[in-house]
């Protein structure tokens, strides 16, 4: 479960906790339903994981993701990517 507040302080946090529990398994799994704020280098970070799983042949997903998360990828024209990772 992301956290509800996904800013520049929690960016790196998120890239340790994927790095360390996530990336080495073949398919990832995020649930985004209690996102409220979210910024531009968070949703770098999932970008670069959702490649990097997908580069291993694995599978990046992205259940429930709320209103917030929704409109800020669509805003940075990252709304192909949110389809894939909730279809994945």
């Amino acid at each position: 479960m992301l956290p509800s507040v996904l800013d520049l302080a929690a960016a790196q946090a998120l890239k340790t906790a994927l790095s360390e529990r996530f990336l080495c398994r073949t398919q990832v799994v995020l649930n985004g339903r209690n996102v409220e704020r979210v910024g531009t280098p968070v949703l770098q970070v999932l970008l670069a994981a959702s490649r990097l799983v997908a580069s291993g042949g694995g599978s990046f997903r992205l259940l429930q993701p709320s209103h917030a998360l929704r409109s800020a990828l669509c805003d940075l024209g990252l709304s192909g990517e949110l389809a894939r990772w909730e279809t994945q």
